[in-house]
């Protein structure tokens, strides 16, 4: 994967830099923005559709390569984006999918509970209000 980033980072910078010169701060950035979400919806993507039938190794190394990945492309983006426009609900949602499959069993069996609760309090609370 390390050949795989550098290149994309080359490719970006190559790219980038070219755009940058050609265009007015007031375009450049939401260009940038563009690419910053593209690369957060395909990695979302990526995840999702992780063949969970593979081994727990195999799996512990796939979200490890990718939530190393966001850390280099979240300093690389970081550049040219605030920390508003990096904290977009693409980013969010990617954050969220990695977090969640890196956590221990027993932390999302409590997880689940949790939320079943909220629910069910929720629930009876607007019985209640009815």
């Amino acid at each position: 994967m390390d050949t795989a980033l550098d290149n994309l980072l080359s490719y970006l910078d190559d790219h980038l830099v070219i755009l940058d010169k050609q265009l007015l701060e007031e375009i450049f950035v939401p260009v940038l923005q563009v690419f910053w979400k593209a690369f957060c919806e395909e990695l979302v993507e990526s995840v999702r559709h992780f063949p969970l039938n593979e081994s727990i190794f195999a799996q512990k190394e796939f979200f490890h390569q990718i939530a190393d990945m966001v850390q280099i492309m979240l300093k690389y983006f970081r550049g040219g984006l605030d920390e508003h426009k990096i904290y977009c609900g693409e980013y969010v949602r990617l954050e969220q999918f990695i977090e969640l499959f890196q956590w221990d069993t027993d932390s999302l069996i409590a997880l689940y509970f949790q939320e079943k609760a909220k629910e069910q309090f929720v629930s009876q609370a607007d019985l209640a209000g009815h």
